[in-house]
Protein backbone atom coordinates (compact mmCIF):
# COMPACT_ATOMS: atom_id res chain seq x y z
CA UNK A 1 0.00 0.00 0.00
CA UNK A 2 2.86 2.37 -0.73
CA UNK A 3 2.35 4.95 -3.44
CA UNK A 4 4.29 7.17 -5.80
CA UNK A 5 3.07 10.20 -7.76
CA UNK A 6 2.36 10.32 -11.49
CA UNK A 7 0.83 13.17 -13.46
CA UNK A 8 -2.34 12.52 -15.47
CA UNK A 9 -3.98 15.52 -17.14
CA UNK A 10 -2.28 17.83 -14.64
CA UNK A 11 -3.88 15.94 -11.72
CA UNK A 12 -1.68 14.09 -9.23
CA UNK A 13 -2.87 10.58 -8.45
CA UNK A 14 -1.32 7.62 -6.72
CA UNK A 15 -0.23 4.28 -8.12
CA UNK A 16 0.36 1.24 -5.93
CA UNK A 17 3.41 -0.94 -5.60
CA UNK A 18 3.64 -3.96 -3.36
CA UNK A 19 5.91 -3.82 -0.33
CA UNK A 20 6.32 -6.54 2.24
CA UNK A 21 5.38 -5.59 5.78
CA UNK A 22 6.39 -7.19 9.04
CA UNK A 23 4.15 -7.43 12.08
CA UNK A 24 0.42 -7.05 12.35
CA UNK A 25 -1.06 -3.83 11.02
CA UNK A 26 -4.11 -2.65 12.99
CA UNK A 27 -7.25 -2.69 10.91
CA UNK A 28 -7.99 0.92 11.79
CA UNK A 29 -4.57 1.96 10.47
CA UNK A 30 -5.31 0.16 7.20
CA UNK A 31 -8.61 1.97 7.05
CA UNK A 32 -6.91 5.36 7.25
CA UNK A 33 -4.39 4.34 4.58
CA UNK A 34 -7.25 3.44 2.24
CA UNK A 35 -9.03 6.70 3.05
CA UNK A 36 -5.86 8.64 2.27
CA UNK A 37 -5.44 6.84 -1.04
CA UNK A 38 -9.08 7.51 -1.92
CA UNK A 39 -8.74 11.21 -1.10
CA UNK A 40 -5.87 11.43 -3.57
CA UNK A 41 -7.66 9.45 -6.26
CA UNK A 42 -10.52 11.97 -6.01
CA UNK A 43 -8.25 15.01 -5.73
CA UNK A 44 -9.52 18.13 -7.46
CA UNK A 45 -7.78 20.70 -5.26
CA UNK A 46 -5.00 21.05 -2.72
CA UNK A 47 -7.51 20.49 0.08
CA UNK A 48 -7.66 16.82 -0.94
CA UNK A 49 -3.93 16.51 -0.37
CA UNK A 50 -4.31 17.99 3.10
CA UNK A 51 -7.09 15.50 3.81
CA UNK A 52 -4.86 12.68 2.60
CA UNK A 53 -2.04 13.93 4.82
CA UNK A 54 -4.36 13.79 7.83
CA UNK A 55 -5.37 10.21 6.98
CA UNK A 56 -1.79 9.00 6.50
CA UNK A 57 -0.73 10.78 9.70
CA UNK A 58 -3.48 8.91 11.55
CA UNK A 59 -2.23 5.64 10.08
CA UNK A 60 1.26 6.48 11.36
CA UNK A 61 -0.15 7.30 14.78
CA UNK A 62 -2.01 3.98 14.97
CA UNK A 63 0.84 1.93 13.52
CA UNK A 64 4.10 3.84 14.12
CA UNK A 65 6.28 1.01 12.79
CA UNK A 66 4.43 0.70 9.49
CA UNK A 67 7.03 1.81 6.96
CA UNK A 68 4.61 2.36 4.09
CA UNK A 69 2.50 4.74 6.17
CA UNK A 70 5.56 6.93 6.73
CA UNK A 71 6.40 6.77 3.03
CA UNK A 72 2.92 7.83 1.92
CA UNK A 73 2.89 10.61 4.48
CA UNK A 74 6.26 11.84 3.19
CA UNK A 75 5.06 11.92 -0.42
CA UNK A 76 2.01 14.02 0.44
CA UNK A 77 3.99 16.29 2.76
CA UNK A 78 6.42 16.99 -0.07
CA UNK A 79 3.56 17.83 -2.44
CA UNK A 80 2.22 20.25 0.17
CA UNK A 81 5.67 21.87 0.48
CA UNK A 82 6.03 20.66 4.08
CA UNK A 83 9.70 19.96 3.47
CA UNK A 84 10.71 19.39 7.10
CA UNK A 85 7.87 16.94 7.59
CA UNK A 86 8.64 15.08 4.38
CA UNK A 87 12.32 14.76 5.21
CA UNK A 88 11.53 13.41 8.69
CA UNK A 89 8.98 10.93 7.34
CA UNK A 90 11.36 9.65 4.66
CA UNK A 91 14.09 9.18 7.27
CA UNK A 92 11.69 7.19 9.43
CA UNK A 93 10.76 5.05 6.43
CA UNK A 94 14.42 4.21 5.86
CA UNK A 95 14.87 3.37 9.54
CA UNK A 96 11.97 0.92 9.35
CA UNK A 97 12.78 -0.49 5.90
CA UNK A 98 16.56 -0.12 5.39
CA UNK A 99 16.61 -2.94 2.82
CA UNK A 100 13.70 -1.64 0.75
CA UNK A 101 14.27 -1.82 -3.00
CA UNK A 102 13.68 1.91 -3.30
CA UNK A 103 15.96 2.86 -0.40
CA UNK A 104 18.46 4.64 -2.65
CA UNK A 105 15.67 6.43 -4.48
CA UNK A 106 14.30 7.67 -1.16
CA UNK A 107 17.77 8.80 -0.07
CA UNK A 108 18.05 10.77 -3.31
CA UNK A 109 14.65 12.32 -2.67
CA UNK A 110 15.81 13.43 0.78
CA UNK A 111 18.82 15.15 -0.78
CA UNK A 112 16.51 16.96 -3.23
CA UNK A 113 14.18 18.09 -0.44
CA UNK A 114 17.08 19.29 1.69
CA UNK A 115 18.37 21.33 -1.24
CA UNK A 116 14.92 22.83 -1.84
CA UNK A 117 14.73 23.72 1.84
CA UNK A 118 18.13 25.43 1.75
CA UNK A 119 17.17 27.42 -1.36
CA UNK A 120 13.88 28.54 0.16
CA UNK A 121 15.58 29.58 3.39
CA UNK A 122 18.05 31.69 1.42
CA UNK A 123 15.59 33.28 -0.99
CA UNK A 124 12.34 33.64 0.99
CA UNK A 125 13.36 36.77 2.95
CA UNK A 126 14.58 38.43 -0.25
CA UNK A 127 11.44 37.48 -2.15
CA UNK A 128 9.21 38.84 0.62
CA UNK A 129 11.18 42.10 0.55
CA UNK A 130 10.88 42.28 -3.22
CA UNK A 131 7.12 41.72 -3.07
CA UNK A 132 6.82 44.53 -0.55
CA UNK A 133 8.99 47.32 -1.89
CA UNK A 134 9.92 46.88 -5.56
CA UNK A 135 8.11 48.14 -8.62
CA UNK A 136 5.27 45.84 -9.57
CA UNK A 137 4.65 44.84 -5.96
CA UNK A 138 1.80 46.05 -3.78
CA UNK A 139 3.69 47.08 -0.67
CA UNK A 140 2.80 43.94 1.27
CA UNK A 141 4.88 40.95 2.31
CA UNK A 142 3.52 37.42 2.08
CA UNK A 143 4.27 34.38 4.20
CA UNK A 144 3.17 30.83 3.37
CA UNK A 145 2.73 28.16 6.03
CA UNK A 146 3.71 24.76 4.55
CA UNK A 147 1.87 22.86 7.28
CA UNK A 148 -1.55 24.48 6.80
CA UNK A 149 -1.13 25.71 3.25
CA UNK A 150 -2.31 29.17 4.30
CA UNK A 151 -0.83 32.39 2.93
CA UNK A 152 -0.99 35.50 5.10
CA UNK A 153 0.03 39.13 4.89
CA UNK A 154 3.21 39.45 6.98
CA UNK A 155 4.28 43.02 6.16
CA UNK A 156 2.51 46.23 5.16
CA UNK A 157 4.45 49.29 3.98
CA UNK A 158 3.11 52.60 5.24
CA UNK A 159 1.66 54.68 2.43
CA UNK A 160 1.78 51.72 0.04
CA UNK A 161 -1.06 50.57 -2.24
CA UNK A 162 -1.65 47.63 0.11
CA UNK A 163 -2.21 49.93 3.08
CA UNK A 164 -4.34 52.32 1.04
CA UNK A 165 -6.51 49.41 -0.09
CA UNK A 166 -7.05 48.38 3.53
CA UNK A 167 -4.93 45.24 3.78
CA UNK A 168 -3.72 44.36 7.27
CA UNK A 169 -1.03 42.16 8.77
CA UNK A 170 -2.50 38.75 9.51
CA UNK A 171 -5.01 38.85 6.66
CA UNK A 172 -5.28 35.51 4.91
CA UNK A 173 -4.83 35.65 1.14
CA UNK A 174 -7.17 33.10 -0.45
CA UNK A 175 -6.75 33.97 -4.13
CA UNK A 176 -5.06 36.41 -6.50
CA UNK A 177 -6.93 37.28 -9.69
CA UNK A 178 -9.16 34.28 -9.08
CA UNK A 179 -6.35 31.76 -8.63
CA UNK A 180 -6.34 30.01 -5.21
CA UNK A 181 -3.15 30.47 -3.24
CA UNK A 182 -3.63 27.75 -0.63
CA UNK A 183 -0.78 25.25 -0.78
CA UNK A 184 1.45 27.37 -3.02
CA UNK A 185 5.02 28.31 -2.14
CA UNK A 186 5.80 31.91 -1.27
CA UNK A 187 7.61 32.52 -4.55
CA UNK A 188 4.62 31.18 -6.48
CA UNK A 189 2.21 33.47 -4.63
CA UNK A 190 4.49 36.46 -5.13
CA UNK A 191 4.55 35.79 -8.86
CA UNK A 192 0.74 35.91 -8.85
CA UNK A 193 0.59 39.16 -6.90
CA UNK A 194 3.35 41.10 -8.63
CA UNK A 195 3.00 42.40 -12.18
CA UNK A 196 3.24 45.39 -14.46
CA UNK A 197 3.42 48.65 -12.45
CA UNK A 198 0.13 50.53 -12.54
CA UNK A 199 -1.99 47.44 -13.20
CA UNK A 200 -4.49 46.07 -10.70
CA UNK A 201 -4.51 42.74 -8.90
CA UNK A 202 -7.70 41.45 -7.29
CA UNK A 203 -7.11 39.75 -3.94
CA UNK A 204 -9.57 37.57 -2.06
CA UNK A 205 -8.97 38.23 1.64
CA UNK A 206 -10.30 36.52 4.78
CA UNK A 207 -9.91 38.40 8.05
CA UNK A 208 -10.62 37.30 11.60
CA UNK A 209 -14.18 38.23 12.49
CA UNK A 210 -15.47 38.20 8.92
CA UNK A 211 -18.21 35.76 7.96
CA UNK A 212 -16.91 35.50 4.41
CA UNK A 213 -13.98 36.66 2.29
CA UNK A 214 -13.89 40.10 0.69
CA UNK A 215 -12.37 41.28 -2.57
CA UNK A 216 -9.67 43.96 -2.67
CA UNK A 217 -8.38 45.66 -5.81
CA UNK A 218 -4.79 46.80 -5.33
CA UNK A 219 -2.76 48.82 -7.83
CA UNK A 220 0.76 47.55 -8.32
CA UNK A 221 3.48 50.04 -7.40
CA UNK A 222 5.47 52.19 -9.77
CA UNK A 223 7.14 54.19 -6.97
CA UNK A 224 10.79 53.86 -5.92
CA UNK A 225 11.44 51.32 -3.17
CA UNK A 226 12.74 53.94 -0.75
CA UNK A 227 9.44 55.78 -0.65
CA UNK A 228 7.81 53.43 1.84
CA UNK A 229 8.53 52.25 5.37
CA UNK A 230 7.43 48.83 6.53
CA UNK A 231 5.28 47.54 9.34
CA UNK A 232 5.94 43.86 10.02
CA UNK A 233 4.95 41.00 12.22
Amino acid sequence: MKFGFVTVLATLVLVTSAVAQTGAIPEEARRHMIRGRTALEMAQSMSAFREARAEFAKAVELSPNWADAHYNLAVVQAKLNDLNGAIASYHRYLELAPQAQDAQQVKDEIVKLEYQKERLERTAPFMRHQAMLTEGGIGAGLKADPASGEVRISMVAKGSPAEQAGLQIGDRLLAANGRPTTGLREDQVIQLVRGEPGTTVKLSIQREGWDQPREFSVTRMSAPAGRFSATTR
